[in-house]
């Protein structure tokens, strides 16, 4: 899931810039009724879940491998 913040111009009719981009790491837990987990609150609160830890670090090499973090993209905490 991405989530950008977004700061309005000074000048009146100016454009808004993105002023920080993050993604959340997400999947979907078929195994439990489709429920959607957020990978990094999961692991906060489970730590020793080396599964949601792999999948969360393959999506971060994922959404990254494509030169995102050289304009600022981040994973969320």
């Amino acid at each position: 899931m991405a989530r950008f913040t977004f700061a309005g111009s000074t000048a009146p009719g100016g454009r808004w810039a993105v002023r920080k981009a993050e993604f959340l790491p997400q999947l979907t837990d078929v195994g439990s009724g489709f429920r959607v987990v957020n990978l990094n609150a999961a692991l906060a609160e489970q730590p020793g879940r080396g599964d949601y830890a792999k999948a969360r670090d393959s999506i971060r090499g994922i959404v990254l491998s494509r030169g995102g973090a050289k304009d600022g993209l981040m994973m969320a905490k």
